[in-house]
């Protein structure tokens, strides 16, 4: 089976992004260490779409990692400087008695205008663009 990260990355790959792997295993605590406590994957395409930072999950954490990125420093910062992030919640999903498949769900986040001079403050708020959220899906 192919996990979040792997599945991810594959489809970032067909859309034309450049992208990089930034999760990384630490054997002393055996844990995975994300980017700035968050990113899995960083990706960039062509000039206007800027710096892409993800965070891959299934679909029923999603909700968890939400929460975790509310107090998270490194995304505010990350956010106030100009980067993008998205979380990227992947999941089986079709009609009933119907064939599933992989299909992602991605939540774009933003900071509040207001808060762009608080970057870098635990529990700094920002939205998640629900209404803009798309899918994708995968066949395997």
């Amino acid at each position: 089976m192919r996990s979040t990260t792997s599945r991810t990355l594959a489809l970032l790959r067909k859309e034309g992004w450049v992208c990089q792997l930034v999760e990384v295993w630490n054997p002393y605590s055996r844990k995975r260490q994300d980017l700035f406590g968050w990113f899995d994957v960083l990706a960039f395409r062509r000039p206007g779409d800027g710096i892409l930072g993800i965070q891959s999950t299934t679909g029923a954490n999603a909700g968890a990692r939400l929460r975790k990125a509310e107090l998270l420093p490194g995304l505010a910062g990350w956010l106030a400087a100009g980067g993008r992030a998205e979380l990227w919640s992947w999941a089986k999903r079709g009609p009933r008695g119907k064939r599933k498949v992989w299909t992602v769900i991605r939540r774009p986040l933003r900071l509040p205008l207001y808060s762009t001079v608080l970057a870098g403050q635990i529990g700094m708020p920002f939205v998640v663009e629900d209404a803009g959220a798309s899918e994708a899906s995968e066949s395997t």
